[in-house]
């Protein structure tokens, strides 16, 4: 991962970043408040690594479809912040996308917690703010062999939220199963396995049932 940060550009703006956290609203304050200047960093790199884009653009995908697929990451070691590029790419015309992500430490604990989005059937088209432990990548990881660049440049664009009144929730995608709970208007993801992905079947009410029935009437 390459590692980008002019802190001449930070001082200039009084942009100031902290290490550690005391609730998770305190770290979606401060992603909020700084997302406009990592999104002037991530337009200045997709102009840069242009070329990488193309080319992979320009390759012969057709065997796979449309699709999202990651490229380059950036890691900001100032402000935590982690860059993800990469591109759309279907028969007619790709774009460049790109997400970014923070990592943090809630005080007065060590674990690290990587704050960043998911996309849900009730927010088709637009990004739910999502918290993820440390062991939930482990577990990703471990099951899928793939990385963060992936799943946030490409898992995150479908599944299912499936919810119970004690808060508890599941979202199932398209490498598997996460395991979560609700904190006010946000989720916090700490486990995952991959008994079970997201078809991509329209969510019916038919469907969703189904899939509310079998998400939490089973040992995973």
């Amino acid at each position: 991962m390459k590692k980008i940060y002019d802190p001449d550009i930070a001082q200039k703006l009084n942009i100031r970043f902290h290490k550690a956290y005391e609730t998770f609203c305190d770290e979606i304050e401060e992603y909020i408040n700084h997302s406009h200047f990592i999104r002037g960093i991530i337009k200045i790199k997709i102009k840069e690594d242009y070329k990488i884009l193309e080319d992979y653009a320009n390759q012969d995908h057709s065997n796979i479809g449309g699709h999202f697929h990651p490229l380059v990451s950036y890691n900001s070691p100032i402000s935590d912040f982690i860059i993800y590029l990469g591109v759309y790419w279907d028969n007619y015309y790709f774009c460049p996308v790109s997400f970014h992500a923070k990592e943090f430490v809630l005080a007065p604990g060590n674990d690290k917690i990587i704050l960043g989005a998911i996309i849900t059937q009730k927010k088709r088209g637009n990004f739910q703010y999502a918290f993820f432990t440390e062991s939930f990548f482990n577990s990703f990881s471990n099951f899928t062999k793939l990385g963060k660049d992936y799943f946030f440049i490409t898992a995150i664009r479908k599944g299912y939220i499936s919810s119970q009144d004690s808060d508890e929730i599941r979202w199932l995608f398209s490498e598997g199963l996460a395991f979560g709970y609700k904190y006010g208007d946000f989720y916090v993801f700490y486990e995952f396995t991959d008994d079970i992905k997201y078809q991509g079947e329209e969510l019916t009410d038919e469907t969703m049932k189904k899939l509310d029935d079998l998400l939490w009437n089973n040992e995973w």
